[in-house]
Formats: C-alpha cells, structure tokens, sequence
C-alpha cells in the first residue's frame, strides 16, 4: 500500500512535474501535490495546506527556488526543501545548500529523489522532535522557577560538586536574612549552629542527609538554622535530589516550625498542667472517699447503740409512756433507722471502685427478678404492679451491683408513685451498637426537666417531703454505671411519670 505525501512543487513545466511525482510513485509513495509557479501562489499553498516536502526547479520566469526558499523561511515552517533542475552549476548549488536547501538534484538523474525525501523527512522529523523537547524543558524550566520563585517556604539549591547553594529563592532569603548572592556563598551547614539540639555535630549531619537523597531517599527530618544575627530557627527541611547537566543537585525545601513548636510547647504544658489537676482531683477524692468511709463507719456503732437503745424503750417502755412519749420514741427509732440507711449508703458509695468486682456473664432479667425480691415487702405494701419480660439481654457485669442498681432505680419508682393511683413499673432492654439499654418506666409523679441532671447528684432530692429516700441512692446508680463505662439519663413528664434509662456492655 503506497504512502501518502503532500508534496508543494514549485514548477512551471507541467510535464516535468508529471516526471518528477512519477518518480515518488515508483518509490512507494501517493503524492497530493500543488503546482506552484510565483511567491503568491505559494504563500497561500502554505497557509491552507500542511505539507509534508518542498521540490522546487532553480529558475522559473517569475520566481526562482532561492526566492522560494526565503519565503518558506519566512513563514517559520520547517520543511524539507529539495531543489531541482535540469540545468545548475556545483557552484550555485553549493550557495543554494548553504542558504539553506536540503539537497540539491538534476531533472535528468532523479535516482535519489524519494532517498533524498525520506532522509529530509526523517531529519525534520527529529529536529521537530528536538524543538518539542526543548520547548517542553523551556517550560518546564519556567514553571520551576515560577515556583521556585513564588513558593511559600524556602527553598535553596546545593551545589554537591562545589558544597556551596547555587540558588535561593526570595523566602530562604527573608528566613535567613541574607541576599541570594550571599547564600550562594555559604555551606547548608554554615547556616547551622555547630550543634543540633540531639547534640549531634551540624556538618556531618547534613552531608548525611545530602548523601541519603544523592541514594534516592527523600529525607524529612528537623534541623535548627541560624539568622544572620545569631536568632536559631526551629525547621522542618525535606530533600529532593536530581541533574541539572552534568551537576548533582540536592534541593532543600525549608519550612519555619517556629509557631508550631511554640505550639507544642503550650500544648504540652497545658498537658502537665492538666495532669496536676488530675492527679490533685484525683487525691482529694481520695480523701473525700476516706473521710465518707471513716465517718460512715465511726458513725454506725453509736446508730446501732441507739436503734437498740429505742428498741428496748418501745418494748419495755409501754406500761409508764404515754401517747406523747410514745410518738417521740417512734420519731426517734424512725429517725435512727433513716440514718442507719444514709451511713450504709454513704459506706456502700465510698467502697465503689475500691473492692474488686467480680464480672459475670448473664441475663440481665435475672439481676431485676432478684432485685424485685429484695423489694417485695414495698411492693406488696405499695401494692405496686411490676412488669418484666422473660428475658432483658446477656451482659458481663457485677451481678451484685447491677441488683443495686436495679433496685435502687425501683425502689425510687415506688417512692415517688402518684397518690392517686397504684404504682406500674415496667422494665424493658433493647440493643444498641455494643451495649443493651435498660429501661425502667413508672407511672409516678414525674419530674421536670430543670431537675434532670441535678437529681444524680448526691443528697439531691426534688420532692424533699416525698418517700424516705436518703438522696444517695440515684448517685450510687450513677457512680456504678459509669464505672462500667455506661450511661445513665432520665425522660420525665411532672404528673405522667419518669422512664430511667442506662446502658451496660453486650455480652
């Protein structure tokens, strides 16, 4: 199959050019070509139609191939240019080589015409390929030195063959406080203290790095600069390496950390300083915890002298104490037994996370069946319905605190029940991610939502007249939970009910 190629022929013989495209023919090529005869022709051949070789005749009447390969000159395209013609002296073809033709041939000897075109288009090809390179590196080139020039941090050049930077960009300049031609008299190390902060010595450090990006590494690392008047800068310095001709050249991106360093040295102080307070939170909950065992503890013999004490005047007490004694006697007992509740409780709160706990894995309905029995006289007495599923959800816990709270969260439902109606409890679980969420729900006198949170807070009670709580019991609830890194929250309408709701671990 032939190859096509677009041939402009500067001729004015007719015949001659049906000779000469017939020779292209034979050497395997389909010709679409244009006969031209004057500059003007010419000039608008080329500006319609890319062609691929020019094949002019010396002389014309009205034109000649010199003027026609001044034109192609002129116009910047860069064709293969091939004279000839029937009649030329060596000299006038040397000139016409010298001016710029490709080649020069006789119209009676046409042998290397399509080798003289194949040898042409092969070199425009490369010279082609040549400027699109060099056009591309001139980019390139341009589009580094934009950067290079405009880059927001500092950026220097080094030299591995002289040791010396061999640019730096506006920005190393500010950093360093020194002009681009006075950096490019210095050493990277001769921008350093003699020593790096780790003590190592500057100098070998940096032609260790220099050396590890020379191997194809791309080092980031830390490094203290100096400012021309003495100011160490903390920075944070990656290095690329490449060629530049025949130079190997390390650039050195140069970054300031001075304000995250200034930063971290904050945030690490904030640090300490937060780790004081936890420590200094920490003993004196300690302290407090100490102080509520102690004293919940000191308290209890005299309570128990004092339950036994009103004890013994109610039994032995009735044939000389009248109805007024009696009703002081019954205060009193009622009080000790409000205050044997309170010192057990408090006892009870200060031992949470000091005794070892001992985890199991069961349903958490079992922990409320046992819970509802250790309530079964306030129940009956309240004549409280409760109602509880067959099963609520396995969970690894304390099976003895999850009772507690359980109980603790029913014991209040039944307390704080409306006077109007009998006390409904229902208890539901449903999971949620990794965790099953209890759900126990009454029918009492509610709560409003300002006291949401206060009523987890010791010795707070919202209806102080209302039950015989000691406002501890919700706060050992809280206490527990969270320590099993659970939950606990409430939903309340005043006169409706509360739903108490907390979390504890699937198992």
């Amino acid at each position: 199959m032939s190859i096509p190629l677009s041939v402009l022929l500067v001729e004015d013989s007719p015949e001659d050019a049906e000779f000469i495209m017939r020779e292209i023919r034979r050497g395997g090529y389909e010709p679409n070509f244009q006969r031209v005869e004057n500059a003007t022709h010419m000039s608008t051949a080329l500006a319609e139609q890319v062609w691929d070789v020019v094949i002019a005749d010396y002389n014309l009447p009205h034109f000649s191939a010199v003027h026609a390969l001044t034109l192609l000159k002129e116009t910047g395209f860069d064709l293969p240019f091939i004279i000839v013609s029937g009649n030329i002296g060596e000299d006038v073809a040397v000139a016409a080589m010298k001016a710029g033709a490709d080649d020069y041939l006789m119209k009676n000897n046409l042998a290397r015409l399509v080798p003289a075109i194949e040898r042409e288009l092969g070199e425009a090809l490369n010279r082609s390929t040549h400027r699109r390179a060099e056009e591309a590196l001139r980019e390139s080139a341009e589009r580094y030195r934009v950067l290079f020039q405009h880059a927001p941090e500092a950026i220097v050049l080094h030299d591995c063959d002289t040791e010396r930077l061999s640019e730096a960009n506006p920005e190393a300049e500010r950093l360093f406080g020194l002009s681009a031609s006075r950096l490019r008299l210095r050493s990277p190390w001769t921008l350093s203290p003699d020593l790096q902060p780790d003590g190592s010595i500057s100098r070998d450090r940096a032609i260790e790095y220099i050396e590890r990006a020379l191997a194809g590494e791309t080092p980031r690392f830390e490094w203290t600069h100096l400012r021309s008047d003495g100011t160490e800068i903390p920075c944070e310095v990656s290095l690329a390496a490449f060629q530049i001709g025949h130079r190997r050249v390390v650039q050195g991106a140069i970054r300031d950390i001075t304000e995250r360093k200034a930063a971290e040295s904050r945030l690490a102080a904030s640090r300490e300083e937060l780790a004081q307070r936890v420590d200094e939170l920490q003993r004196v909950n300690l302290e407090i915890e100490t102080f509520l065992y102690t004293v919940s503890h000191d308290l209890k013999a005299p309570l128990v002298t004092l339950h036994g004490m009103t004890e013994l005047l109610m039994a032995s007490g009735g044939k000389w104490m009248g109805v007024k004694e009696r009703h002081y006697v019954e205060r009193m007992r009622a009080n000790v037994a409000h205050m044997q509740r309170l010192v057990e409780d408090l006892l009870d709160m200060a031992r949470l996370g000091r005794t070892r706990e001992k985890i199991e894995t069961f349903d958490v309905v079992e922990a409320a069946r046992a819970a509802i029995e250790q309530l079964s006289g306030v129940f009956s007495a309240k004549r409280a319905e409760v109602i509880l599923p067959d099963r609520l959800g396995q969970t690894r816990y304390d099976r003895r605190r999850l009772i507690q709270v359980l109980a603790n969260l029913l014991s209040n439902a039944v307390q704080y029940s409306h006077p109007d109606r009998a006390p409904r409890v229902e208890i539901k679980g449903k999971p949620e991610g990794d965790a099953l969420v209890i759900q126990i729900r009454d029918n009492g006198i509610g709560i409003e939502e300002r006291h949401f949170d206060r009523i987890f807070e010791i010795f707070e009670k919202v209806s102080p007249g209302q039950g015989e709580g000691t406002g501890v019991g919700l706060s050992i609830v809280k206490k527990i939970v969270e320590l099993y890194g659970g939950r606990v929250w409430v939903q309340s309408e005043p006169g409706v009910g509360s739903a108490f709701y907390f979390t504890v671990p699937k198992a």
